[in-house]
């Protein structure tokens, strides 16, 4: 089952190679197979992965190995529910002849209510049988993978809704409360160790053209666009985030006016060009920003410091848009 966003993917797969392997060498066991059905009740399972000792590598990856579950078999009642762990061996002769053993263990892998599947353990390669016993303690084994499975997926679920509540829905970035969180901490780190602390605010210039002329989805495009160069443009230790409709508010701790002002400069500059050929198709409307810059005073708080990089992008604006205009101009 589809239990995580395909970021997170990767990272549940790893947790299942290794909860394998270590079901493998629990058991003292040959081989482990994590199979699933292709449908809802169909008697057919393909492979989803394996751990054994011999490193085999399938023409078309393990997700192309398929097997025909035997009707009334042990493993069709492990998948059906029936049974929580089952050994195969008389009931299950189409199953035996695929696998090439003489019996197996099977047991159902869950994380909480998602079903991972069903898991097969056999000594294939030692010629050896599996027992009951070794069904029972694959049962508890896949019941302890489960409940990691379904801490580790509660845990990456957690991290989204939290990323959702911190991002801007359409450009990726910060939305405003959180970017406004960020300035707060940066503001007392600033002031506990003496440093110095510059924010930059940009507006894209003439916006509203662009969605009176092309629309509000070229707009949304043009938001995407400006955000992915500010993204690229900033160092790790910065922090910007989407302050309005079409504002951008970008933190930059540790930073002195004079190189704020530099850094914004640069930004406006590369925005203005890489704009140019990501939306090349609408050459009608240039993309520029205007920028204010301001840096943290000794008696400011958060409404001051961004009020004066406000009306220095105001006065970025009045002399003509794509500038970058600094708090020491409106003193």
């Amino acid at each position: 089952g589809n239990i995580v966003g395909a970021r997170s993917r990767s990272q549940v797969l790893e947790i299942l190679d290794s909860g394998l392997r270590e079901i493998r060498e629990g058991l003292s066991v040959d081989r482990v197979l994590l199979m699933e059905r292709t449908a809802p009740d169909s008697l057919r399972i393909r492979g989803r992965t394996a751990s054994d000792p011999s490193d085999l590598a399938f023409s078309v990856g393990f997700h192309g190995v398929l097997l025909e579950v035997d009707a009334g078999g042990a493993l069709g009642h492990v998948l059906d529910g029936k049974l929580p762990a089952a050994v195969g061996s008389t009931r299950d002769p189409g199953v035996l002849e695929q696998l090439g053993g003489s019996s197996f263990a099977c047991a159902r892998l869950r994380a909480g209510t998602t079903n991972m599947g069903v898991v097969l353990a056999d000594r294939f390669f030692s010629e050896r049988d599996v027992d009951e016993t070794d069904a029972r303690k694959l049962r508890i084994l896949c019941d302890a993978l489960g409940l990691v499975l379904e801490n580790v997926v509660l845990d990456l679920q957690g991290e989204k809704l939290r990323s959702l509540a911190e991002k801007d829905e359409l450009t990726g970035i910060n939305n405003r409360r959180n970017i406004v969180r960020i300035l707060h901490a940066e503001i007392e780190r600033a002031r506990r160790f003496g440093k110095p602390l510059s924010v930059a605010l940009l507006d894209v210039d003439n916006f509203k053209r662009w969605n009176d002329v092309h629309g509000h989805q070229v707009g949304d495009m043009v938001l995407q666009a400006v955000a992915q160069l500010v993204t690229s443009c900033s160092r790790e230790v910065d922090h910007f985030g989407r302050y309005g409709g079409e504002e951008f508010l970008v933190v930059l701790p540790e930073t002195a006016v004079q190189h704020a002002t530099l850094y914004a400069e640069r930004l406006r500059v590369a925005l203005e060009v890489q704009c140019r050929e990501m939306l090349a198709e609408f050459p009608d409307l240039p993309v520029t920003v205007s920028i204010g810059v301001s840096a943290l005073e000794s008696r400011d708080d958060l409404d001051a410091l961004v009020r004066r990089a406000d009306a220095a992008l105001y006065e970025a604006k009045r002399h003509g848009r794509n500038r970058v205009c600094i708090q020491r101009d409106i003193d």
